[in-house]
């Protein structure tokens, strides 16, 4: 299944999007859709917006296995050996797992890292 990466202006959204994660755990989503509505009430579009994308990729990847060449990918990573010292540190720790499976992404049978419940 191919799932179209969503917009994110910067590494620090996945940044955001990871200690959101972390913090709230499968209420991440949730939070970030509140932080959003802050905004919004505030009348600061642009955070708002950014916001909005973060609450989106926690929605879609939460729980997603995706390959270290994804990960280079979305990132603009310039080589996978950059995306695969990070995934292999996180596999096994703070509720992720790295495992052969398919990557959600791009459909190859790949090690690929997944958040997990806790």
């Amino acid at each position: 299944m191919q799932l179209p990466a969503p917009f994110l202006a910067d590494r620090g959204a996945v940044d955001d999007a990871y200690a959101l994660m972390t913090e709230h755990g499968e209420e991440a989503g949730f939070a970030a859709a509140a932080r959003a509505e802050q905004y919004r009430v505030l009348g600061n579009h642009v955070h708002f917006a950014r916001w909005r994308q973060i609450e989106r990729l926690i929605v879609r990847l939460d729980g997603a296995a995706v390959c270290d060449a994804c990960v280079t990918d979305r990132l603009n990573l310039s080589v996978t050996a950059q995306a695969n010292v990070v995934t292999c540190a996180l596999g096994g720790t703070r509720g992720f797992e790295r495992q052969k499976d398919e990557c959600t992404l791009c459909g190859s049978a790949r090690t690929v890292i997944r958040r997990t419940a806790r």
